[in-house]
């Protein structure tokens, strides 16, 4: 199936999104229904500071007991971080994948 570059990301999107979605059919897991825990920073503060994300990212994964890793694109760990900050600053997943 081929599809253009914008349309296939905004498929994507829709499909993470609905696979994200606590009562969404492909996860089954009890990570994928647990409530989110309280946020113990605020966002500037997440932003600013590269190694208070890195720290919170580290707990928020061990509050859901799931396994933390960085996933690797190119060969190359891809940056979380600066993702995180990017995609933020431009109104989240959603205004992103629209």
């Amino acid at each position: 199936m081929t599809t253009s570059s914008a349309q296939g990301s905004t498929d994507w999107c829709q499909q993470e999104s609905e696979r994200d979605t606590p009562n969404g059919n492909e996860k089954s897991s009890d990570a994928a229904t647990k409530a989110y825990p309280t946020p113990t920073a605020l966002y500037d503060d997440l932003a600013r500071d590269s190694n208070l994300f890195w720290d919170k990212l580290e707990s928020f994964h061990k509050s859901f007991g799931t396994k933390f890793k960085v996933p690797t694109i190119g060969g190359r760990p891809l940056d979380l971080y600066r993702l995180f900050v990017e995609v933020t600053s431009r109104g989240g997943i959603e205004k992103v994948c629209i």
